[in-house]
């Protein structure tokens, strides 16, 4: 084959990374337990930052950025029935239309709060469409059909044209390894594990490249939360942007003191007019 075929291949695959809005976007799996801090990482994040909130008031500290327009909070999702479920539903027609109309282009953060509360919403919608609302969800009915509705909404908020940051709790898993009878010193294994519906606690990470999670720190004004960057064993954490040697393991809560340090867009998006 000719050199100037090869060359004109390649000039087409650079064209279009460099065109590929996906290759420019920050997404990130931000995890911690309740209390960490993760609410208050969302304020360094690109404004303004649209919150669809899944969490019972978990945007009640919040009000004055609120109030100021840099962050807007849907809250409609926050209750949502078991017996008779409609969060999901009303997300998904609100997204639908919202994603239709490019209405996230103008937005610089793209925030679901939290996973673990949007994936229980979407089992839910799912078992009550099967006529199995408030029972005890199967592999098959449930699961399967929670699983992908919730994997392809992630996709294609992965490929929004502004940043997109899902939140995530986690859970404690603490086991005994040995103890001994003579001192009575026990040696424990403690780890700390995202917590969501059935596999999603598996299949959603694994969309992510960014996974951090928020750590409270004790400093000379209080406690305040920092960023763990890459893995412990104790925590799962990890980075592709840390490749280049930007960042350290553990990082200011900063969002955007983050994007600049590895010559990412940090910069904000005019705000929405009252």
């Amino acid at each position: 084959m000719p050199l100037e075929i090869h060359q004109r291949e390649i000039n087409r695959v650079r064209k279009y990374y460099e065109s590929d809005e996906k290759q420019k976007g920050f997404n990130l799996l931000l995890l911690g337990h309740y209390g960490s801090g993760k609410t208050p990482i969302l304020l360094t994040c690109r404004k303004p930052v649209w919150i669809d909130s899944f969490d019972p008031k978990g945007t009640v500290g919040l009000k004055k950025w609120i109030d100021n327009g840099e962050v807007i909070a849907d809250t409609e999702y926050e209750d949502d029935d078991p017996y008779s479920p409609k969060a999901f539903a009303a997300w998904e027609k609100n997204f639908k239309k919202r994603y239709k109309s490019g209405f996230f282009d103008h937005l610089g953060t793209y925030v679901i709060d939290s996973s673990t509360t949007f994936t229980a919403a979407a089992m839910s919608c799912k078992m009550a469409e099967g006529g199995r609302a408030g029972l005890t969800p199967h592999r098959n009915k449930d699961y399967n059909p929670a699983k992908v509705v919730m994997q392809n909404y992630i996709r294609k908020c992965l490929n929004l044209k502004c940043d997109f940051i899902l939140t995530g709790h986690l859970k404690t898993h603490d086991r005994l390894l040995s103890f001994d009878v003579k001192t009575g010193i026990e040696r424990r294994e403690i780890r700390h594990r995202y917590d969501a519906i059935g596999q999603a606690a598996n299949f959603i990470p694994l969309m992510f490249s960014e996974i951090y999670v928020a750590i409270p720190k004790e400093t000379a004004k209080g406690i305040r939360p920092e960023l763990l960057i890459n893995a412990t064993g104790e925590f799962v954490a990890r980075s592709k942007l840390c490749a280049d040697g930007f960042l350290k393991d553990r990082e200011e809560a900063d969002i955007k003191a983050i994007l600049k340090k590895v010559g990412m867009n940090y910069k904000d998006k005019p705000l929405f007019k009252p």
